[in-house]
Parts: C-alpha cells; structure tokens; sequence
C-alpha cells in the first residue's frame, strides 16, 4: 500500500511538472506569436504612416504647383487683357487712318460736280414710299456734290469705326447710280424708279454684275447758310433715327459705297447711299 501511494504521488508530481512545462511551453509560443504579430503591425503601421506621409508631400506639392498655376492664370488673363486694348485701340486708329486715306483717293474718283445746296428739314425714304416735290425757291450753290461726298464718306467710316464695323471705300459704279438715283427720286421720292423698276436695274442697264447692293435716300430743304459739316451731319442724324437705313450704315457686309446728290429746281436736296458688297466694274 506504501508503494501504491508513493506510485500515485509521483504520477500527480509528474502531471504537474507535465503541465507546467506544457504551459510554460504555450505561454513563450504566446508571447513569441504576440511578439512576432506585434512586429508586423509595426511593419504595417510603419508602411502606412510612411505612405500617409508620401500622399502629404504630394497633396503639399499639388498645392503649390496649382497655387503657381493660378498666379501664372491671372497673369496671363492680364495680358490678354492689356492685348484686347491694345488691339481694339489699334483697329480704331486703323480704321479712322483708313477713313482718312479713303477720303484723300475718293478726290480723284468720277463723282458729278453739280452744285447743291442742303436744307434742315429732311426726310428718309422707306422701301416703297414715294413722295411729291414741295414748290420752293430755288437756291444758290454753296458747296459741289463730290465735297459733299467727300465728308459723308468720312463720317460714315467714323460712324462705322465707333461700331466696330470695317471702313467702306468709293465705287466708281456705285458713285454713277448714286448720282442718277439722287436724280431720279426728284421725280419719285421712292427706292422704285420713275419707270416703275427696282432702284438696282441701273446696274443692269449697265451691264454690271452685282452680288448684294442696298441703298439709302433723303430729301432735305433749308440748310443754305450752313456749312457742309452741319449739312452732312443733319442728313447722318436723319439715317441714324431710321432703323432700316441705320442697318444700311453699319452692315458689315457693305465694303464700297457711292453718294449722289440733286438739287431740284424747287430747292429740295436729294441724297442717296448705294451700298455693294463687291467692288463692281
């Protein structure tokens, strides 16, 4: 019976040892298992803080690189500005050089010498109005039709200019029609001829071809002691008040122009514009 216990205590000293070591054993596997997990987390924790740094410097860099582009952006938007006005002052100052120079060659163009006086009450015609002469003294010349011509030319490439439109230049056909034109709306204040035909068949009585004409007409009395300034701008004022003529004088599309003017016998003045889009000859 001694030896049977001191069998069963030995057993039970040798399962305790057993399980001591067994637990020492599971707790360095633990503790090596948390060390090695807590070394990879690190690793990991490292990497990302390590990318969380590297996005930063990259965010920081875009930053600056588009707070540049944006200083570089405004930059620019000034200088095309300062562009803008340098080209709208030049084409200004084109254009009224322009006029200018149209104004000086238009003096050797054929435009009729008939003297005319010009009056301060006008009237513009309208597509298909027709108007009777008003009898009225005669008046003495105080200026020729091709000075009149002359200065409208002018005013109305200033007009044009101050609208943004290119200048218009002398026609030598357009110059002739508006001389007869003016003629003829002595007879018949109208944009259809005495003969019952469309102002433009003149170029076809001549032969020409045209692509687009237009025309503009005015009737005037009561301007004889006015110089030609105040004469050609009552008639400009009258155009501009006028919405279709108005158009005429601001189309882009016109780039030649002839005037003529008539003085009746009752006194009454009658002008015309003709418009072409083509230089005809």
């Amino acid at each position: 019976m001694k030896n049977l216990g001191r069998i069963i205590s030995s057993l039970i000293i040798a399962t305790l040892v057993i399980s001591v070591i067994v637990q020492s054993s599971l707790l360095k596997k633990e503790k090596a298992y948390s060390a090695a997990m807590a070394a990879e987390y690190e690793s990991d924790i490292d990497s990302l803080s390590a990318s969380v740094t590297a996005a930063r410097k990259e965010l920081n860099d875009a930053n600056v690189s588009l707070t540049k582009y944006k200083a570089e952006i405004e930059l620019l938007k000034t200088d095309l500005e300062t562009y803008e006005e340098t080209v709208s002052a030049l084409n200004t100052e084109l254009a009224s050089k322009s006029a200018a120079l149209t104004a000086k060659e238009s003096a050797s163009l054929s435009i009729k010498d008939a003297k005319v006086p010009l009056a301060k009450e006008s009237a513009n015609s309208a597509p298909g109005e027709t108007a009777k002469k008003e009898t009225a003294k005669a008046q003495e010349p105080i200026i020729t039709a091709s000075e009149y011509a002359t200065l409208m030319l002018t005013k109305i490439n200033e007009y044009r200019a101050a609208n943004g439109v290119a200048p218009l230049s002398f026609n030598n056909v357009c110059l002739d029609v508006a001389d007869k034109r003016a003629a003829e709306c002595g007879s018949l204040f109208s944009h259809s001829r005495p003969n019952g035909e469309k102002y433009y068949s003149l170029y076809d009585e001549g032969g020409y071809d045209i692509i687009s004409v237009g025309e503009n007409c005015s009737r005037s009395c009561g301007y004889e002691d006015d110089d030609a300034n105040t004469v050609i701008d009552g008639i400009m004022d009258g155009y501009k008040n006028s919405p279709g003529h108005n158009e005429n004088m601001l189309n882009p599309k016109w780039k030649y122009v002839g005037f003529g003017f008539f003085r009746a016998e009752d006194g009454t003045i009658y002008g015309t514009q003709e418009f072409s889009s083509t230089n005809i000859k």
